[in-house]
């Protein structure tokens, strides 16, 4: 299962790494990941992170090899990943 998100140019903000930064967290594999938690419900057996720079804009990939009961439970896998994104949105 692939997620791709295409975000306004973050190259300007290079000296952040802000880019990077989103790709770690969202490819992480240890404590408190999302694929730990996919893992753990036998969902996924691996998952990739990426970005790509395209003209005015970055890509932001999350891909996540799913297992035959991740397959028949994506819909879990796609809310699982929109509630571990949610709660990385700064607090207000």
């Amino acid at each position: 299962m692939e997620f791709i998100w295409v975000v306004e140019e973050l190259r300007p903000l290079f000296k952040h790494h802000i880019d990077e930064y989103l790709v770690h967290i969202l490819g992480h594999e240890g404590e408190n990941s999302i694929f730990e938690v996919l893992k753990q419900e036998g969902f996924a057996s691996s998952a990739t992170s990426y970005q790509h720079h395209v003209v005015h804009a970055t890509m932001i990939g999350l891909e996540f090899d799913l297992t035959e009961e991740g397959y028949e439970h994506y819909e879990e896998v796609y809310n699982i990943v929109m509630k571990y994104l949610a709660n990385l949105k700064p607090s207000r």
